[in-house]
């Protein structure tokens, strides 16, 4: 959507005149398309929406299957890196939650929290690659998922920026 600079009337991006007061708004759509401070992309809400479900979903996967290794064993040892995994497999699911409500103190804290899961992911792709020297194909796929990683923290820290622009309308 698109404001009419005359009227305040709101329109489809795609109109080159108000349908309201006939002033011309193609300057107005340009500058919109081409990203001005105040306007988001339709398609940066949707992609912002996508990611932030993709936080929910794998935090409630990394807890679920480290739980069921927890049930899967009664009466051993929890290791700590099952509680790790828990604990930050919950963690990842309510910063989730909360980037989908559009709250800003998560939002704040997820930004940090994808630098820093792109310097461990750097480092862990280092790593995957001496690994898939070792293990071939599963390694690559270990490599894959990495980069994976990486890219969506870089691409969460983009959106949250992107939608930075306009305060959420909580």
């Amino acid at each position: 959507m698109i404001i009419c600079p005359k009227c305040g009337a709101k329109l489809p991006d795609q109109l080159h005149q108000c349908t309201f007061c006939g002033e011309a708004v193609s300057e107005v759509v340009n500058y919109y398309r081409a990203g001005i401070p105040g306007h988001t992309a339709p398609w940066v809400w949707v992609a912002y929406h996508l990611v932030s479900a993709y936080f929910v979903i794998t935090g409630l996967l990394y807890t679920a299957t480290g739980l069921i290794t927890c049930i899967g064993h009664p009466g051993q040892v929890i290791s700590p890196v099952t509680i790790v995994q828990i604990v930050l497999g919950a963690l990842s699911a309510v910063l989730g939650i909360g980037l989908l409500l559009k709250i800003q103190s998560v939002r704040n804290v997820v930004n940090f929290l994808c630098g820093v899961k792109i310097i461990l992911g750097v480092l862990r792709l280092l790593g995957s690659i001496m690994v898939a020297f070792v293990l071939g194909p599963l390694g690559i796929l270990f490599m894959f998922l990495t980069v994976v990683d990486i890219a969506s923290a870089a691409f969460m820290i983009y959106l949250i920026g992107e939608t930075d622009r306009v305060v959420p309308n909580i």
